[in-house]
């Protein structure tokens, strides 16, 4: 194994692995750790050297920062010892006449192209911000809102909830039984002003798992047609710093609203 790679927070039910404990054991074996921290460095504090982590990758757009940039942690030494995995303006100084490339030994090597200054000077702002208001007030304040959404619907019998409480993050996932989650979500958008997503996530299998689908062999012959309607989906409710309590008033509202109106 030359390298792990975990996801820090799942997009679909906030599960949050122990990044420091599963890095101990990926570095007994000799291997680089990498995590995916997209849906986790807005809501929790990441420390790389305490959690052991190697390289970090984040997607500017998930903490609030506009203009599609992100980046890459790294060793250093690690990232000099390769050629970049696209070539362009301004990331290789030299090409010799035998065909050898001759690169920086610094992040221009792995940015060809015009930069993108903006996004970059846009993380850099959102990410003091954070810093400013302080990310375990952040997530406090956030898990705060989702604990109170949780225990509200719980009681819901017509909702159900599709993580523990265990578990419970920043999301909440879960399903109204009888009814279409894609329907179920453009309902709360247009009657109620409220945006979830709606949808399989990217992660089919582990929607599969969570709605005990085990035979999808007419999903898949429906998809062959053209038809997506048997694709499973799950709806997703997320809270963040643009949230408040009478967000989540609004939203248990609207949710008894469409269970009684079933």
């Amino acid at each position: 194994m030359k390298a792990f790679i975990l996801t820090a927070s799942s997009n679909l039910t906030g599960y949050r692995p122990d990044i420091k404990k599963i890095g101990e054991l990926v570095h007994k074996y000799g291997a680089y750790y990498i995590i995916d921290a997209c849906q986790f460095l807005q809501h929790h504090k990441v420390d790389m050297m305490e959690m052991g982590i190697d390289f970090l990758a984040v997607f500017g757009h998930k903490f609030y920062a506009p203009y599609g940039g992100g980046f890459l942690i790294g060793p250093k030494n690690f990232l000099d010892e390769f050629l970049p995995y696209q070539i362009g303006g301004g990331n290789l100084p030299y090409i010799t006449r035998e065909g050898v490339f001759l690169r920086y030994k610094n992040q221009l090597a792995h940015d060809p192209g015009t930069p993108n200054a903006v996004g970059a000077v846009s993380m850099a702002i959102a990410l003091n911000q954070l810093k400013k208001i302080g990310i375990e007030k952040i997530e406090s304040y956030e898990s705060n809102l989702a604990r109170e959404a949780f225990d509200v619907l719980k009681k819901n019998e017509k909702v159900r909830l599709l993580v523990k409480s265990n578990h419970l993050s920043t999301v909440i996932p879960f399903i109204i039984e009888g009814q279409d989650s894609q329907i179920v979500a453009e309902r709360l958008n247009k009657e109620f002003g409220i945006g979830v997503r709606a949808g399989s996530f990217c992660v089919y299998d582990v929607v599969r798992n969570l709605l005990g689908i085990e035979d999808e062999q007419k999903i898949i012959e429906a998809v062959n047609h053209g038809d997506t309607s048997l694709i499973p989906g799950i709806i997703r409710a997320s809270f963040a710093l643009c949230n408040s309590r009478n967000d989540v008033k609004r939203f248990i509202q609207a949710i008894n609203c469409v269970t009684q109106n079933n």
